[in-house]
């Protein structure tokens, strides 16, 4: 499994997105791959070629703004009952032009 050492996000405002991809390479077909972002499940998209989308607002729930990488872990299962897990820190780019307050 090869996960990127860095993230990026693309869109703006609270359209903004991170977006995480990788490879998996294991020698059935894969059989199933789960991935968590900040220890929660993250919805995973494609297969050998994997990419994750987290909604920034979302992992702002998860993260504090000032933090520079993200805790993941990557789990792939393949038909020959091989299973390979992959667990690292993230750089993520800084969140915190994204924060915002709520006025009372």
């Amino acid at each position: 499994i090869k996960v990127p050492a860095k993230a990026v996000i693309k869109g703006k405002g609270k359209w903004a997105r991170l977006v995480i991809q990788g490879t998996v390479a294991n020698e059935g077909d894969l059989k199933s791959l789960k991935v968590t972002v900040a220890g929660r499940r993250a919805p995973v998209s494609g297969s050998k070629k994997w990419k994750t989308v987290i909604p920034v607002s979302e992992l702002l729930k998860r993260t504090n703004p000032r933090d520079r990488t993200v805790g993941m872990t990557v789990i792939a299962k393949d038909s020959k009952g091989n299973t390979s897990a992959v667990i690292r820190k993230v750089r993520i780019p800084k969140l915190d032009g994204f924060v915002t307050t709520k006025k009372h």
